[in-house]
């Protein structure tokens, strides 16, 4: 069994949260997780290890993609499509 995690850790204002992304066995699950103020990365850390297996977890999605990538790719298109727009209209 091979599993991805992945968390990104953001501003939702007013608040800092994490989003723990988990890929194993081509099922796909998700959980927010409110931190506060901006964590370290100690804080993080312990989290990790002391309160992951306690994460109330989306339902499974079956996926025979692996959405983190298909997000990156998403992204990096998003990215791309902004920045050629900015040049059109410097020109």
């Amino acid at each position: 069994m091979i599993s991805k995690i992945n968390l990104t850790v953001l501003f939702y204002d007013p608040f800092w949260i994490g989003v723990f992304e988990v890929i194993e066995n081509d099922e796909y699950k998700v959980c927010k997780v409110t931190f506060g103020p901006e964590p370290r990365e100690e804080e993080t850390y312990e989290l990790i290890l002391h309160k992951f297996y306690s994460f109330n977890f989306s339902a499974p999605i079956s996926s025979d993609k692996d959405p983190l990538i298909e997000k990156k790719n998403k992204i990096q298109k998003d990215y791309k499509e902004r920045f050629k727009k900015k040049l059109l209209q410097k020109e």
